[in-house]
């Protein structure tokens, strides 16, 4: 049986990530991490350098990047009747952003009361731990519910709310993956159109690796987040991202029948 390369991706994602999340609850690589960036009583100096106090300070310009990016494809949706693929593609990036990042790390898993009750994981962040000068004597390993002990922290550690900033940029790989479709939106396929399709298919996805990188660097560094906390991050953001993109927005398939329908209308001889 042939299996589609997504399905293959998502395989491979979720076994990486329960391999990992195995080795950080059996051992102690979320403290090892974190405790090279620590420097004593409290201070984990590296954060507050550049770059990493840019990407710990202005993830919010990272953010407007992406907004602009889901306002324009929306506005030109919405200018002619041809652009219209552009439309569902600002709308499932804006919905994947308020899905994965949004509701699932945000709203959650992180915690808050802004409901009238408690809901979040309560995961304490590196920096209140007593072993980084801190107050709190337990270290909660991944997925250790610490809400269970009495915790209601707003605002958690677990997961990392800043690496969905960056890794949230997949959304433009899966928005502009069938190059063929895209190309024909404007006309002819051409070389020119397919080299440019691909430029922002493929930025997209190297943005959302190396912007999750340094995202997460930063906020270790700054004794805010686990290594953990930034890898579900990146987890809750790339696979709401591609089940909206699959399954619920079921791009692909819409692509596919406005492509034959573009070809049957070349091919209708003209009289």
């Amino acid at each position: 049986m042939h299996l589609k390369p997504v399905y293959i991706s998502m395989f491979v994602g979720a076994v990486f990530t329960a391999i990992m999340t195995l080795i950080f609850y059996f051992t102690d690589l979320d403290l090892v991490i974190t405790g090279s960036f620590y420097a004593g009583s409290n201070q984990f100096p590296v954060g507050s350098m550049m770059p990493w106090e840019f990407f710990n300070e202005k993830d919010d310009i990272v953010l407007f990047m992406m907004v602009a990016v889901v306002l324009f494809l929306i506005i030109v949706g919405l200018s002619k009747r041809r652009f219209r693929p552009y439309l569902i593609y600002g709308l499932f990036m804006l919905v994947a952003y308020l899905v994965g990042p949004g509701l699932v790390v945000n709203v959650l898993l992180k915690g808050n009361d802004d409901v009238g009750f408690y809901i979040g994981w309560s995961r304490p962040r590196p920096d209140t731990l007593a072993i980084f000068g801190g107050s709190i004597t337990r270290f909660y390993r991944i997925w250790e519910p610490a809400f269970l002990d009495g915790y209601q922290i707003t605002n958690s550690s677990f997961p990392c709310g800043h690496v969905t900033v960056g890794a949230i940029f997949i959304v433009l790989f899966l928005a502009f993956n069938n190059v063929d479709f895209i190309a024909r939106i404007f006309g002819e396929k051409t070389r020119t159109k397919v080299i440019i399709i691909n430029t922002i298919k493929y930025a997209g996805l190297v943005a959302a690796i190396v912007l999750s990188i340094l995202f997460s660097i930063s906020r270790i560094s700054a004794g805010r987040h686990f290594a953990s906390d930034c890898m579900y991050a990146v987890f809750f953001t790339w696979l709401p991202a591609a089940v909206l993109y699959y399954w619920v927005f079921n791009i692909p398939r819409l692509e596919k029948r406005a492509l034959d329908r573009m070809q049957q209308v070349t091919a209708v001889p003209s009289k």
